[in-house]
C-alpha cells in the first residue's frame, strides 16, 4: 500500500497512517492480504505517477521482494496518472 501526505497534515481529515489503516481493512474485506506499505510526504503529487521517482523505485523493489500481486494507492488521481502507474508496475 502507498500513502501520500500532501502539504500540511493539519488540513486533512485523517492522517496518512489512519487512511492506510482504513485502506488495509478494506483490502482485507476484499480478500487481499496486505504485505507492506510505504508513505511519502509531498507538497504536491507528481503529475505523471503521483509519487516521486525515488519512491516509485523503492515501491518496485519492495513489491518484487514481497512478491506483491497488487499495489494499492491511497489517492485521488486523474486517469493519466493511473495509466502511468500501470505502465511502471509492468516493469516489476
Amino acid at each position: 500500500m502507498v500513502g501520500v501526505r500532501l502539504g500540511p497534515e493539519t488540513h486533512q481529515l485523517l492522517s496518512v497512517e489512519d487512511s492506510l489503516q482504513e485502506l488495509e481493512m478494506l483490502a482485507e474485506t476484499a480478500g487481499i492480504e496486505v504485505v507492506g506499505s510505504v508513505t511519502q510526504s509531498l507538497n504536491r503529487p507528481n503529475s505523471r505517477t503521483y509519487i516521486g521517482k525515488g519512491k516509485l523505485e523503492e515501491l518496485k523493489l519492495l513489491a518484487e521482494e514481497l512478491n506483491a500481486k497488487v499495489v494499492l494507492l491511497m489517492m485521488n488521481s486523474r486517469r493519466v496518472t493511473n495509466v502511468n502507474l500501470k505502465r511502471n508496475s509492468r516493469r516489476l
